[in-house]
């Protein structure tokens, strides 16, 4: 009996993830879509008028199946992508690209959709009107107005495509996992923190290995840069993790890149857009490609002077220790790192002690709690992929009905996706008088736990734990009545904001006194070291700012202005240009691992980011105004933003909430570079 096919019986009705075989995954899908076939058919014989509720919701329910199933796929594709998955998924994505494909570009369906949507539009609510607007241009845009050749052409683009962006990833995932830095000498690990040595130990001794291992994955490669002396195997590390993926015999994604950003750009001329960036814009917040770069411009301006400073007082410091001045990519966290310590009187790994992994969760739990009255209670009995996920069940503290469910998945694994992410499994909806309450994944790959200590978190990765709850806390709240328009299916640059706010909560006292205390001694953070903490937050940003907007740069280049010819090295160069800060590599490339715009769903749109950063300054200065765990301020920010999901516009939403209409001013003061542009 495949599991993916009846009712799951299971607590809440979640995926039973312990049930779930690989070779379930296609049978499934494949029966789900014949079901859904037969639907459409029905659809297409009928002869009713059409209406929005014999035609759209008809059309939002139809695929919930193939969603959960899918949801499940996807999931356990990024948390246990074995070769057997891998080998699934060449089958699986491109089934669900040809399904779309066949709704969206049948051309009797379009009719009664196109039917609804030149219909009176005065009877309908802003969440009806919302749902068709979006469906109706989900059709548009995947085709529906085309000749047939040009269906034709099209579906052939989607399917390749699918396929290059599986093969993309899975060129990261092995040549992140097959590179290894080993040393055996005491000296070429002077300066690395003893945690960071304990993990490394432990990875050689799993393989078997005397002294330590390094390698690309996040919790390693990031403080042996930051933190190693040895300036020729802190090269190597970054050498080997800018060509990650290029020019590899195995795995070189050079050619996937330019095969995408290719198909991309046809794509977007079949459908009549001049590139691939005014597609993908067309349904963002920054609609238009000269908005965005506006934006982008206007941000570096502003933040450029700060970072030149910046690397001015690291080639300083350079010079101070070693009379050159020779600074490289290689050398910036190193030297940013012994600055920081002199400047604030600590390093980061000094704060490791007071972020015990319990205790930062029972401190999110808490700020969401304060905020807007949600209890977190360990879920028993509820089935998982893997004995390292954690499960939780959210209960409103006041009314006590179930908010949602959350499962944890905190650790790096050899068959997990690099990074930190979210993904809902089931999104909130409603049907039939019942509110279906949303399961949300959270995924990340922090510093395991050493010896009998407890996973100790970097400052960093608390940061990044706050920021994938804000996706959470969108997720959760969501109180909408169709799927297609709850939760996190909102504009890609709205979508950053719940996340980039909750960040904020973590340089406040009020929130840090909540958790953050030695994890042996209990002591709590002492207010001098809080002071150094928070003169530091904006330490680095403006280099940390400029080199997003780099990626940014890049990101929009692609899609704007693909390079088929031109060298890796060269094409980048070009287009980040005035947003260099240190000697570019050669050979060297962003692109082969970027896997935001080529493996995820940031294609045009890395600068979302940023913009809600944007969005987030001034969203969290209404919440320092009337003090930062003010219910009243939290239940408009849940009222109109969290809620909601794309029931209105992202702007209308936002304005509603604060009142006005964002500025970028927000972020430039809280960036500390609005004094200095």
């Amino acid at each position: 009996m495949n599991p993916l096919l009846n009712d799951f019986a299971t607590p809440y009705d979640c995926i039973p993830f312990d049930k779930i075989e690989t070779e379930h995954f296609l049978p499934a899908l494949k029966e789900s879509i014949e079901k859904a076939y037969g639907e459409l058919s029905s659809l297409k014989k009928s002869s009713e008028p059409s209406s929005f509720q014999n035609t759209i919701v008809m059309l939002e329910k139809i695929s919930r199946r193939i969603g959960l199933i899918s949801s499940a796929f996807s999931n356990l594709h990024a948390f246990k992508s074995d070769d057997k998955m891998r080998e699934v998924a060449k089958e699986f994505f491109p089934l669900l690209t040809e399904y779309r494909n066949n709704i969206h570009m049948d051309q009797e369906i379009f009719s009664k959709v196109q039917s609804v949507y030149e219909q009176d539009h005065s009877p309908f609510s802003l969440e009806e009107k919302a749902l068709l607007e979006k469906l109706y241009l989900s059709f548009v845009r995947d085709g529906a107005l085309l000749e047939e050749e040009s269906k034709r052409r099209l579906r052939e683009i989607n399917k390749e495509l699918q396929i290059l962006s599986l093969k993309f990833g899975e060129n990261v995932l092995h040549a992140t996992n097959e590179y290894t830095l080993h040393l055996t000498k005491e000296e070429d690990v002077k300066g690395l923190p003893q945690n960071v040595l304990g993990a490394a130990e432990k990875v050689a001794r799993d393989k078997g290995k005397e002294g330590w291992i390094f390698t690309l994955h996040a919790p390693s490669c990031i403080p042996f840069l930051k933190f190693a002396d040895n300036r020729e195997l802190r090269e190597e590390m970054f050498r080997a993790r800018r060509c990650l993926a290029y020019q590899d015999e195995k795995y070189d994604n050079a050619p996937v890149v330019r095969k995408m950003t290719t198909l991309r750009a046809e794509k977007a001329d079949l459908l009549g857009y001049p590139n691939y960036a005014a597609y993908i814009l067309e349904t963002r917040m920054l609609d238009k490609v000269d908005k965005v770069y506006s934006f982008m411009d206007e941000l570096l301006d502003a933040a450029k002077p700060t970072a030149d400073r910046e690397t001015q007082e690291l080639e300083d410091l350079q010079f101070e220790l070693t009379e050159k001045r020779d600074l490289q990519r290689w050398d910036y966290s190193y030297y940013s790192e012994k600055l920081r310590k002199e400047k604030f009187s600590f390093d980061e790994s000094t704060l490791r002690p007071y972020f015990p992994l319990e205790q930062v969760l029972d401190g999110i739990f808490t700020v969401a709690h304060r905020l807007y009255s949600l209890n977190f209670e360990k879920a028993e009995g509820i089935p998982t992929y893997h004995s390292e996920v954690q499960t939780y069940k959210v209960i409103h503290s006041e009314s006590n009905d179930l908010v949602g469910l959350v499962y944890l998945d905190l650790f790096p694994r050899k068959e997990k996706r690099s990074g930190a992410w979210m993904n809902p499994v089931r999104s909130q909806y409603r049907e039939e008088g019942k509110d279906y309450r949303p399961h949300i994944m959270i995924g990340a790959n922090f510093t395991r736990s050493v010896g009998e200590n407890p996973a100790l978190l970097a400052l960093h990765e608390v940061r990044t734990l706050f920021h994938e709850f804000g996706h959470c806390l969108h997720g959760l709240l969501s109180q909408c009545q169709y799927q297609m328009v709850s939760g996190l299916h909102v504009a890609w640059d709205f979508v950053e904001l719940p996340s980039k706010l909750q960040e904020k909560w973590i340089w406040q006292k009020e929130c840090l006194d909540l958790f953050a205390s030695h994890y042996e001694t209990g002591e709590k953070i002492s207010p001098d070291l809080l002071h150094k903490i928070q003169e530091s937050v904006n330490f680095g940003k403006g280099h940390l700012t400029v080199t997003s907007l780099a990626l940014c740069y890049l990101d929009m280049a692609w899609h704007t202005q693909p390079e088929t010819e031109m060298r890796m090295e060269e094409f980048e160069a070009k287009v980040i240009d005035k947003a260099i800060l240190l000697p570019t590599l050669d050979p060297g490339s962003r692109s082969c691992s970027f896997a935001h715009i080529f493996n995820g769903g940031y294609a045009a749109g890395y600068y979302s980011y940023l913009w809600s950063e944007s969005l987030a300054a001034d969203a969290f200065e209404l919440f320092q105004e009337n003090g930062i765990f003010d219910s009243d301020t939290a239940e408009r920010f849940r009222k109109n933003v969290l809620s909601r999901g794309a029931t209105e516009k992202p702007m209308a939403l936002y304005t509603k909430f604060r009142g006005k209409e964002p500025s970028v001013q927000a972020l430039l003061k809280s960036s500390g570079f609005a004094a200095a542009s």
